[in-house]
């Protein structure tokens, strides 16, 4: 990968802002259900239909942005006082500290479902989810989501770039999307107790645990270029 000058990094910002104005309905946060989500799924119709959709994934023209729209969607029709729901939640103790509980609830080769739980100030730092596309859905408290985009180009000290895609507030109703190119790279954090669940496409497995990377980013914009920033992979 080469390096980026300073009349680059300029010019991609010019770019990044009109991609970030044309993905925002994709990546930001909605909570606002149209008419065709008004019927609320139960557990097993939720899944039945994440699993048929999910065998998309395995066409050669697979369009991840409309998968993840697709997949948010439904995940916004689901019933949040399903028993499914209220079984994870009634059995929530906080085993680990300053770092959420996150438990699988349902797994095929094609999927995953977890459900995150997290106390006021808990986070997951900067990672991403190598070769996957992500839903993730608020269903109780508040949390702050960020998310990036690995740049092809490093900077002139070598570091990785980072692109910021989007900085959201998520609350009950609320769903934000990553696909394998677009905002991969995120972080989370609450503001009280949260709780939400997500949809991963294809499932965690070995490799791509073994695969996945945390990150460390700047706190200034790389070259005064807003939304860009120098990142290490952290060990």
């Amino acid at each position: 990968m080469g390096n980026i000058t300073r009349r680059h990094a300029l010019k991609l910002s010019g770019q990044a802002f009109l991609a970030l104005s044309a993905a925002m309905p994709f990546m930001s946060c909605t909570s606002a259900a149209s008419s065709a989500e008004t019927q609320t799924l139960n557990w097993q119709e939720f899944i039945d239909r994440i699993q048929v959709l999910a065998e998309t994934q395995f066409k050669s023209n697979w369009d991840q942005q409309a998968y993840t729209e697709d997949i948010s969607k439904i995940i916004r029709t689901l019933d949040v006082n399903d028993n499914k729901i209220l079984e994870f939640t009634a059995r929530y103790k906080n085993k680990n500290v300053n770092f959420p509980e996150i438990s699988t609830m349902h797994k095929e080769q094609s999927f995953m479902v977890s459900f995150l739980e997290f106390e006021p100030g808990e986070k997951i730092a900067l990672h991403d989810h190598p070769d996957m596309t992500g839903v993730i859905h608020c269903i109780q408290g508040r949390i702050n989501i960020q998310n990036y985009t690995l740049q092809k180009e490093r900077s002139e000290s070598g570091k990785l770039l980072l692109k910021q895609e989007a900085s959201v507030t998520m609350t009950p109703g609320s769903t934000g999307a990553l696909s394998s190119t677009f905002g991969n790279i995120h972080s989370l954090q609450a503001d009280k107790l949260t709780r939400m669940v997500d949809v991963f496409t294809p499932p965690y497995n070995r490799d791509r645990s073994r695969r996945s990377k945390w990150f460390k980013k700047s706190s200034a914009y790389y070259q005064g270029t807003q939304g860009l920033f120098e990142a290490e992979v952290r060990g």
